[in-house]
């Protein structure tokens, strides 16, 4: 069992490593394309933040009401 679960776990790393040789490798990429301005993803760190703090206080809190209990 460990053997051949070892064997698959080595296979699929090469596989993993040909397929992504494979894709980085671009001879024919010219770089003459328009630049265009990164995802608007700054305008959503504060409000992401701000939720994940507001999820935690809340599964904390129900966890700290059903343990009293």
């Amino acid at each position: 069992m460990k053997r051949t679960h070892k064997l698959k776990l080595k296979i699929s790393l090469v596989v993993l490593s040909v397929y992504t040789a494979i894709a980085q490798g671009q001879p024919s990429f010219t770089n003459d394309v328009e630049d265009v301005p990164a995802a608007p993803i700054d305008d959503w760190v504060l409000p992401m933040f701000i939720l994940g703090l507001l999820l935690i206080y809340y599964i904390h809190r129900k966890h700290n009401l059903t343990r009293v209990k």
